[in-house]
């Protein structure tokens, strides 16, 4: 299933052994699991996956080709509450055709996480989003996006106990808004202003501008997913 060609006989196969069925309208996922130390046992997946699940075993992680009976993000609940040093990735599709391209972003996705340092929640394309298959792609890609990028802001901040680069992630994800950025920052929109010359004197006036912007965002966007 993973590598998209499973003939009609393994279909049927896997839908006697575990439930799942390739043809049915019922969301199906390929889910990736990796733990620092030791990973669940089959039957503590079984227990703790609602649903149907094929669970493959692996050196470093566990691959689960899952139909759960309820949404994803409350099927997996009670495996990360299990296990809360879990790193958890989950990319859905629908169909034989789709499968290999899910199992194979879920497994870049995993990497992603790994690379982030991220434990005990799910990550998915929602969460992720490109930079998940950037990094997935280049786990060493992080380091140097950051440097290449937001590296003046992380020092400044490390070095003032400032709040640069959660300012210039808030004033992005508002699309450029002075108030917006205040509110969700509980500042006031004077301070963001400051905040902002501040960041321009740093990193250069076009920095939120463009293929500039771009960069800088992919590298915030990533940073704040790892904190």
């Amino acid at each position: 299933v993973a590598l998209g060609n499973a003939g009609r006989e393994e279909i049927a196969r896997l839908r006697h052994l575990t439930g799942i069925s390739l043809n049915s309208s019922a969301q199906l996922y390929f889910v990736g699991l990796h733990s620092a130390k030791s990973l669940p046992t089959r039957p503590q997946l079984e227990h703790l996956l609602p649903g149907n699940a094929a669970i493959t075993h692996h050196d470093q992680h566990v691959c689960v080709l899952y139909q759960p009976d309820r949404g994803i993000d409350a099927a997996l609940a009670p495996l990360l509450s299990e296990f809360p040093d879990l790193t958890v990735s989950a990319i859905g599709f629908d169909g034989l055709g789709a499968a290999r391209s899910a199992h194979d972003s879920a497994m870049a996705y995993l990497k992603s996480a790994l690379a982030l340092g991220v434990r005990g929640r799910l990550i998915t394309e929602d969460s992720l989003g490109t930079v998940g298959l950037i990094l997935g792609a280049d786990p060493h890609a992080l380091n140097a996006l950051s440097t290449l990028t937001i590296g003046p802001l992380l020092r400044y901040d490390e070095e003032h106990s400032t709040e640069l680069t959660d300012t210039a992630h808030h004033y992005l994800l508002s699309g450029h808004s002075i108030p917006q950025t205040a509110r969700a920052m509980f500042i006031h929109p004077n301070t963001v202003r400051q905040r902002l010359d501040r960041i321009a004197e740093l990193m250069g006036d076009e920095w939120a501008v463009g293929q500039r912007g771009l960069d800088v965002f992919v590298a915030l966007r990533a940073h704040m997913l790892g904190k």
